[in-house]
C-alpha cells in the first residue's frame, strides 16, 4: 500500500486517462496498469494509448509547465495537466515517466514509494 493523498493520486490519474483519450481514436484502446513490487519498495501505475502520440520535437519538455504536447490548433492546451501530475508525484516521493513504444502512442508511468 503507498501512503498517498488520494484526492491528488485520483487528480493524476484522471489527468492521464483524459490525455489518453484525448489521443485516441474513438473505441480506440486504452491500457490501464496497477502493480506493486514489495522488494523494490514502490507500485506503479501505467497508462498507454495507441493514438498519435507525442511529437518527438515536443517530447523533451512534455513535463514542463507551459509546454503542451501538441501545438496544432485542434489539440494545443495549456500545457499544465502534464506538468501539475509531475508536481504532485514528486510530491509523494515519486517519479512520472513517458515512453515511446516503437508501434505509436504513448506510456506514462507513476511510480509511488509503498508505505513502510
Amino acid at each position: 500500500m503507498a501512503d498517498v493523498d488520494v484526492d491528488r493520486i485520483r487528480q493524476v490519474v484522471s489527468t492521464l486517462l483524459d490525455t489518453a483519450m484525448h489521443e485516441t481514436a474513438t473505441g480506440g484502446p486504452i491500457e490501464v496498469t496497477l502493480a506493486t513490487r514489495p522488494e523494490a519498495g514502490e507500485a506503479t501505475i501505467g497508462v498507454r494509448h495507441h493514438g498519435a502520440g507525442i511529437p518527438p520535437a515536443n517530447r523533451e519538455a512534455v513535463f514542463n509547465r507551459f509546454s503542451p504536447a501538441h501545438s496544432d490548433d485542434s489539440r494545443a492546451n495549456l500545457g499544465l495537466g502534464l506538468f501539475l501530475c509531475r508536481e504532485v508525484v514528486a510530491a509523494h516521493g515519486g517519479r512520472i515517466d513517458v515512453e515511446f513504444p516503437a508501434d505509436g502512442g504513448n506510456r506514462f508511468i507513476v511510480t509511488l514509494p509503498l508505505a513502510s
